[in-house]
């Protein structure tokens, strides 16, 4: 790729795409098994990564709702799980039939939501003030890695134990 000036305009200069010679490169790697059987790692952020997982009531309401979910989705076998100040780090093993399957994204957005409505209710029941406590409290979407084989789930399970939380810097906008 080449950079010039015509009349005083920046022009980029791109190669040209040849199919012929151009070689496509898969996104996923070929010893995965994808869909929706499989181990998970996932990580949750919490709404503009704030730290309100520190908050007691709300990490009590994190792992009970987390360590209840087998209850509702059978299929869902849960692994390592650990809250950070701004996120949770867990695995997930999906197994069963693949005409009956539960897919990740229904386990992961069935516990934000229930999270969500459970705190939301402490919060209607407790006497501090509605503007000291987070009622956003997830970030949209969550991050999700697929692990193919169990070298790798002993990798990830180790990340999620050894792996610190980074220091914030401090926010003056964020009381929390």
């Amino acid at each position: 790729m080449a950079i010039f000036s015509v009349e005083g305009r920046i022009k980029m200069n791109y190669p040209h795409y040849n199919p012929d010679t151009s070689i496509k490169q898969p996104l996923r790697f070929r010893r995965c098994r994808y869909g929706w059987l499989g181990t998970y790692f996932v990580i949750i952020h919490a709404q503009g990564h704030a730290p309100i997982f520190n908050i007691p009531a709300l990490h009590t309401l994190l792992e009970e709702i987390w360590r209840a979910l087998p209850e509702r989705f059978p299929n869902l076998t849960l692994d390592d799980f650990v809250i950070e100040p701004d996120h949770i780090r867990l695995i997930a093993h999906l197994t069963g039939h693949d005409e009956k399957a539960t897919m990740l994204g229904r386990v992961i957005g069935t516990y934000k939501s229930l999270v969500a409505i459970a705190w939301l209710r402490y919060i209607d029941t407790v006497e501090i003030p509605a503007i000291a406590l987070p009622s956003h409290i997830w970030q949209r979407n969550y991050h999700e890695h697929t692990i193919c084989d169990a070298l790798e789930l002993e990798q990830v399970r180790q990340y999620i134990h050894d792996h610190p939380p980074k220091p914030k810097t401090p926010d003056t906008k964020n009381p929390l």
